[in-house]
């Protein structure tokens, strides 16, 4: 799977320090990221 910058991203568990973690990162490199 190719992911471009401005692409959608959406978490599973987003409330956990690892992928809250990664959810920041994703972000700051431009993606859209939601979570549950």
């Amino acid at each position: 799977m190719l992911l471009s910058p401005g692409d959608h991203i959406h978490l599973i568990a987003a409330c956990g320090t690892a992928t809250g973690s990664l959810a920041g990162m994703l972000r700051q490199q431009g993606y859209r990221v939601t979570g549950s």
